[in-house]
């Protein structure tokens, strides 16, 4: 066999064969596009979304009540409408862009106040069954002076057999409280003011009566009822506050909300 020597020498004879293959170029890198230049964003905060038309509201509304009724005319250009209910007691409702929370109990019992206090309840039930209440000559006398007042209040009395007075009649919104209570306590406000029925001494009685007879909180209501009772605050600039001053309700417009979760940044 030929030697590793005598095989190299023979090819000497051959340079084709031997010299190195030329080494092809690298491929070209595709090029590189530099971004174009974009406003560096703060750390946590998000991208500012397409601005949205919006009625700006205050942050808070003013606390004079004239004040608040002009900011509360001004956006009321819509229909209120309930979506739902919160912890059974808070009616959650939008109108136009605005969010609406309402305390039903505080709403309901300054609805009947306002009813009681101006003489307009005009559902009243015959009770079947008459409550008797035993009273002194000065409740039975400051009750007869003061009758026609009750009897505009929904509350209707029999005297026929006194001091047993009877009472026929109550405003449908008191029918299934205590009645003997609330005759007692009718009597006896009476008899406090009866030397001047002026319409403001009678409110405690009132504010008392509407307390009693309004929706409770956790008292289960149809969507009806809440859409009702809503529809009553709104379009009643009255119905503000409950008897004792409470808030009835508070607005939050979608600017707030949408601010509020960084989507508008101004």
């Amino acid at each position: 066999a030929p030697q590793p020597s005598a095989i190299s020498e023979a090819l000497k004879a051959f340079p084709s064969l031997t010299a190195q293959a030329p080494v092809p170029p690298p491929p070209a890198e595709p090029p590189v596009m530099e971004p174009e230049a974009a406003e560096p964003i703060a750390a946590g905060a998000a991208p500012e979304p397409e601005k949205t038309a919006a009625v700006p509201i205050p942050d808070e509304l003013p606390v004079a009540p004239e004040a608040r009724n002009q900011v509360l005319s001004a956006v009321r250009r819509a229909s209120i409408k309930v979506v739902g209910e919160l912890f059974n007691n808070y009616v959650l409702a939008e109108a136009g862009e605005q969010f609406v929370m309402i305390d039903k109990h505080a709403a309901h019992e300054r609805i009947l106040f306002e009813r009681f206090r101006t003489r307009e309840c005009k559902d009243r039930q015959t009770l079947l069954k008459p409550v008797q209440v035993l009273l002194t000559a000065d409740e039975i006398s400051a009750l007869q002076e003061l009758e026609d007042t009750l009897e505009k209040c929904g509350f209707t009395f029999d005297f026929s057999n006194a001091p047993v007075v009877q009472m026929t009649g109550v405003p449908l919104s008191c029918a299934e409280l205590d009645l003997d209570q609330i005759a007692a306590d009718l009597a006896a406000n009476c008899r406090k003011h009866h030397a001047q029925p002026d319409l403001h001494l009678l409110d405690d009685m009132f504010h008392d009566l509407a307390c009693k007879a309004a929706i409770r909180a956790g008292d289960h209501n149809t969507l009806e009822e809440l859409q009702s009772l809503a529809v009553q605050v709104w379009e009643n600039d009255r119905i503000r506050h409950c008897p004792h001053g409470r808030p009835v309700m508070f607005l939050l417009s979608k600017y707030q909300i949408e601010k509020q979760f960084k989507r508008i940044q101004n």
